[in-house]
Order: structure tokens, then C-alpha cells, then sequence
């Protein structure tokens, strides 16, 4: 955080600031998100929309990051704080990735699966749920996206883990599958922590 505040007083002076501080807003909201940080991801989210209302400027960073892991964080928060509030939010990141989908399907459409798969376990539609997690780790691996085919694993380990218990065998493979992915991307660190859940699954 140091170093975020002399990078910013930087970019003061330049006349950049905003623009910068939504790439590091949107750095920390995937950051938050993938360590179950959920209300810094949430407060991180609300933080950089405020920044980009405030100057209409401003363009996303990562349009495919930004939308997908504000949605991902939008129904995280939207199943354990405010639905009201969040579902929406995750809905229309939901149909930006549908329309991107139609022009790119080997970049958005692992995303649009997962964040689908995500609104279906909000909903208690489980087996559609399952199966669109299945799809959005197929798409992910088939157009060799290795850190969101780590993220949908990781994410489809929760939701069997939910509906069936922690001693699922499916939640334990999709989570050491996960870790794996993790590793082979090189984010050792997320790998450890992926440790932790294992030994809940036991």
C-alpha cells in the first residue's frame, strides 16, 4: 500500500491519478476475490465505479477482467450480503460478456459459463449450476486461459462442496485440480492458500 500511495502522488502531479488508481483498484478487486477477501473485493468494486463515474474519461483497464470479476465479486456478495444490491450488477456484466461472446467466443465465453454458473448456484438451480461450471472450465482450458480454468475449478469445488458437504469427492478433485492450474500458472502463493481448503475438505 505504500507503494501504491508514491505511485499515485506520481500520478498527481502528472494529471493521471484517476486513471491509474482504477488499474490498481482493479488489480486488488481480482486479488480480493481469488484470496475470499469478499467485502474488500465488494468495497474495491464500489471504489473504482465511483472513480469512473466521477470522470467519465476513464476506459477499463482489462474490459474482459473488469467485467468478469466484478461480476464474479457482484454474485459472491449478492449470495452472503445484499442481493438486491449485487444481482443486478453481476447481471449486466452477464450480458456484456453475452454480446462480447457473439464476436469472440475463445475470449469471453469461459467467462460468460462461469458467471452463469454463479447466478444458476444463487438461484438453487443446482444441476444447471454443475453443468455450466463443466462448461466454463471446458471453454477456459480449450482457449488455454490456465488462471480462470484454475478459478472456475476452484469455484465449481465450492459449489459441490455447498450443496454436498465438504467430504464431496467431487469438491476435493475440482480443488486439487485447481491448485494444480494454480501451480502450472505460477501463482505459488494462491497455491498455498489452496492448501487451507484442502485440509477443511478433509
Amino acid at each position: 500500500l505504500k507503494d501504491q500511495e508514491q505511485i499515485l502522488e506520481l500520478a498527481t502531479r502528472i494529471g493521471t491519478r484517476n486513471r491509474l488508481y482504477t488499474v490498481i483498484l482493479s488489480i486488488r478487486i481480482y486479488l480480493s476475490y481469488i484470496f475470499h477477501m469478499d467485502d474488500l473485493a465488494g468495497y474495491l468494486v464500489e471504489e473504482r465505479d465511483r472513480i469512473k463515474k466521477e470522470d467519465g474519461k476513464i476506459l477499463a483497464s482489462n474490459i474482459l477482467n473488469d467485467t468478469l470479476y466484478t461480476g464474479l465479486v457482484a454474485t459472491t456478495m449478492a449470495r452472503s450480503r445484499d442481493r438486491k444490491k449485487w444481482e443486478p450488477i453481476a447481471l449486466g456484466c452477464k450480458e456484456k460478456l453475452a454480446g462480447w461472446c457473439k464476436e469472440s467466443e475463445w475470449n469471453y465465453a469461459h467467462g460468460l459459463k462461469l458467471i452463469e454458473a454463479e447466478l444458476a448456484f444463487l438461484d438453487g438451480r443446482n444441476e444447471e449450476a454443475a453443468k455450466l461450471y463443466d462448461d466454463a472450465i471446458k471453454y477456459a482450458a480449450k482457449h488455454r486461459f490456465v488462471h480462470e480454468e484454475a478459478v472456475a475449478f476452484e469455484r465449481a469445488s465450492h459449489f459441490h462442496a455447498k450443496i454436498s458437504g465438504n467430504a464431496s469427492p467431487l469438491a476435493q478433485t475440482y480443488l486439487e485440480k485447481a491448485k494444480g492450474l494454480y501451480l502450472q500458472w505460477g501463482a505459488k502463493r494462491k497455491a498455498v492458500d489452496m492448501e487451507t481448503q484442502m485440509y477443511m475438505y478433509m
